[in-house]
Protein backbone atom coordinates (compact mmCIF):
# COMPACT_ATOMS: atom_id res chain seq x y z
CA UNK A 1 0.00 0.00 0.00
CA UNK A 2 2.79 2.67 1.35
CA UNK A 3 4.50 1.46 -2.43
CA UNK A 4 1.03 2.49 -4.61
CA UNK A 5 1.01 5.59 -2.68
CA UNK A 6 4.55 6.88 -3.20
CA UNK A 7 3.71 6.23 -6.82
CA UNK A 8 1.54 9.21 -6.79
CA UNK A 9 3.32 12.54 -6.51
CA UNK A 10 0.26 14.50 -5.31
CA UNK A 11 0.48 12.29 -2.30
CA UNK A 12 2.77 12.95 0.67
CA UNK A 13 3.31 8.74 1.79
CA UNK A 14 5.22 9.79 4.60
CA UNK A 15 2.51 11.91 6.71
CA UNK A 16 -0.38 9.08 5.63
CA UNK A 17 -0.15 5.67 8.15
CA UNK A 18 -1.73 2.60 6.38
CA UNK A 19 -2.76 -0.94 8.04
CA UNK A 20 -4.64 -3.68 6.36
CA UNK A 21 -7.04 -6.43 7.69
CA UNK A 22 -8.73 -9.05 5.77
CA UNK A 23 -8.90 -6.33 2.78
CA UNK A 24 -9.86 -3.27 4.95
CA UNK A 25 -7.21 -0.73 4.53
CA UNK A 26 -7.18 2.20 6.78
CA UNK A 27 -5.97 5.31 6.37
CA UNK A 28 -4.91 7.60 8.99
CA UNK A 29 -2.66 10.39 9.14
CA UNK A 30 -2.58 14.65 8.09
CA UNK A 31 -2.60 15.49 4.23
CA UNK A 32 -2.19 19.35 2.99
CA UNK A 33 -5.83 19.49 0.96
CA UNK A 34 -9.01 17.94 0.52
CA UNK A 35 -7.43 16.59 -3.02
CA UNK A 36 -4.72 14.99 -1.40
CA UNK A 37 -6.99 13.15 0.84
CA UNK A 38 -8.78 11.54 -2.66
CA UNK A 39 -6.00 10.94 -3.91
CA UNK A 40 -4.43 8.49 -1.54
CA UNK A 41 -7.58 6.80 -1.65
CA UNK A 42 -7.89 6.37 -4.95
CA UNK A 43 -4.51 5.77 -4.80
CA UNK A 44 -4.99 2.60 -2.82
CA UNK A 45 -8.61 1.35 -4.73
CA UNK A 46 -5.92 0.61 -7.60
CA UNK A 47 -4.05 -2.33 -5.71
CA UNK A 48 -5.92 -6.12 -6.13
CA UNK A 49 -7.54 -7.64 -2.87
CA UNK A 50 -8.38 -4.07 -1.13
CA UNK A 51 -12.17 -4.53 -0.45
CA UNK A 52 -13.09 -1.56 1.83
CA UNK A 53 -11.14 1.49 2.79
CA UNK A 54 -11.40 3.00 6.14
CA UNK A 55 -10.47 6.61 5.75
CA UNK A 56 -9.22 8.21 8.71
CA UNK A 57 -7.43 11.33 7.06
CA UNK A 58 -7.40 14.95 8.39
CA UNK A 59 -7.32 18.16 6.11
CA UNK A 60 -4.17 20.14 7.57
CA UNK A 61 -0.85 20.91 8.16
CA UNK A 62 1.17 18.19 9.59
CA UNK A 63 3.59 18.68 12.51
CA UNK A 64 6.77 17.97 10.25
CA UNK A 65 5.22 20.35 8.27
CA UNK A 66 5.05 22.93 10.83
CA UNK A 67 8.27 22.35 11.99
CA UNK A 68 9.59 23.29 8.49
CA UNK A 69 7.28 26.38 8.30
CA UNK A 70 9.13 27.57 12.18
CA UNK A 71 12.50 26.70 10.49
CA UNK A 72 11.91 28.90 7.57
CA UNK A 73 10.99 31.74 9.44
CA UNK A 74 13.93 31.95 11.46
CA UNK A 75 16.63 34.90 10.91
CA UNK A 76 19.69 33.95 9.26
Amino acid sequence: MIEQLKWNPAVNAAEIGVSVTHGVVTLSGKVQSFNQKIMAEQSVRKVTGVKAIAENLEVGISPNEKRQMRNLRRPL
